[in-house]
């Protein structure tokens, strides 16, 4: 899972192939794209609010696999 602006001004990431697919798409059930905007400050507020969000596109709690190990890396 990834949180950061796919398209913008310059800030944007694009994960490339193989771990997404074409175009920066998500490839589930390996990689999700959290298209989010992340400032130098609020990186952690920002996965923590997004986490179960009610907007479906930002939501990321669906996605883990509760027998996995989890890293946060900011």
């Amino acid at each position: 899972m990834f949180i950061v602006r796919k398209t913008g001004n310059g800030d944007e990431i694009c994960v490339p192939e193989p771990l997404a697919k074409p175009g920066c798409a998500d490839n589930p059930p390996s990689f999700h794209h959290i298209d989010e905007s992340v400032g130098s400050s609020d990186s952690l507020a920002l996965a923590r609010s997004t986490y179960d969000s009610a907007n479906p596109a930002l939501a990321w709690n669906e996605h883990l696999r509760m027998d996995a190990f989890k890293v946060f890396v900011e």
